[in-house]
């Protein structure tokens, strides 16, 4: 049931992030919208560890790509896939780890954008650039996580591959650097995992990341 449960959070995850990317080449083609698509793609390190009354912490390296449709005041829903991997966390461990998650974000400017000045003397929407702009945004996404290529305690033994709930917390900065791109300066978020681990079977993980963003619409 959890196996179908996860697989069920991951197809919805993706077809967001599919649904979003093809409804945002319709809005940047049409008129001017309130509502508008951002994408996200980093990468960094995300400090893990094998059970929470025994550290063994470690550190992974991973990737996510994230998409968020904005609404009026700063709120949206986000999806993202995010991946992780470490060798040789103990002697032939590995851990290797898809997250799949939605959620809300919220996104305040904490500087907003000094617009550029026309021929006329007069910043039109045409002429305003986001120079000097950065971007706050937190979230809460819930889903599943899937490990495999690993050893994870089951009836009767072992097996390879599990499947847990999963819930992340965080946020971070962007930086738009045109009207379409930008930097995610930072994103630090709390992820917490419910993998089996014969003790407590939960991971609770600090993640890091940097990378570029895509904006699309208004």
């Amino acid at each position: 049931m959890r196996t179908k449960t996860c697989g069920r959070v991951l197809l919805v995850s993706v077809s967001m992030i599919f649904g979003m990317t093809a409804w945002a080449q319709q809005t940047s083609a049409g008129k001017e919208t309130p509502v508008s698509v951002d994408f996200g793609v980093t990468y960094g390190a995300e400090r893990g560890q094998l059970a929470p009354s025994n550290c063994r912490c470690f550190w992974m390296s991973g990737a996510g790509l994230d998409a968020t449709v904005n609404f009026r005041r700063g709120f949206g829903l986000v999806a993202s896939v995010s991946g992780s991997t470490v060798a040789n966390v103990a002697p032939g461990v590995d851990v290797n780890r898809i997250a799949y998650l939605v959620g809300e974000r919220y996104t305040h400017a904490l500087w907003p954008a000094r617009k550029a000045v026309g021929e006329q003397g007069v910043a039109t929407s045409q002429t305003a650039k986001p120079v000097g702009r950065v971007d706050f945004f937190a979230q809460l996404l819930v889903g599943g996580v899937h490990g495999f290529d690993g050893v994870y305690p089951a009836t009767g033994g072992v097996t390879a591959t599990a499947n847990g709930f999963a819930m992340q917390l965080g946020g971070g900065l962007n930086m738009p650097l045109s009207k379409h791109l930008g930097l995610r300066l930072i994103d630090a978020e709390y992820l917490h995992t419910t993998l089996p681990n014969n003790t407590s079977n939960a991971q609770n993980d600090l993640r890091l990341s940097a990378g570029l963003t895509w904006h699309l619409g208004s």
